[in-house]
């Protein structure tokens, strides 16, 4: 029996974003988009895996503002991905700010 650990387990690929970001500590509206344009102007994207790990449990509606009432840029890209549990998600959002209105 080979006792080493799986080189492929979701654990070894996921990526540890609240090291890079703190979690947001607030569900104030403008508080969120706020914080998600600052996560996605420092970072070359962010998955609403990633998302949710920092705290952002709404994000639809807040990349739907950002687009359409205040006129950023942000491209969802459909991508496979992990999720803390082990759970594979596939086509879940990861998110890309392409241009900024300020």
């Amino acid at each position: 029996m080979n006792n080493s650990k799986n080189q492929d387990s979701p654990a070894l690929h996921k990526r540890d974003i609240t090291y890079i970001i703190a979690p947001i500590g607030t569900s104030e509206t403008q508080a969120i988009r706020l914080y998600i344009l600052s996560v996605l102007k420092r970072l070359p994207s962010c998955s609403t895996i990633e998302f949710k790990r920092l705290g952002v449990h709404a994000l639809a509606p807040r990349i739907w503002d950002l687009r359409h009432k205040f006129g950023y840029e942000i491209d969802s890209i459909p991508v496979d991905e992990f999720d803390d549990a082990g759970v594979l998600h596939k086509g879940i959002a990861r998110y890309v700010l392409k241009s900024s209105t300020q």
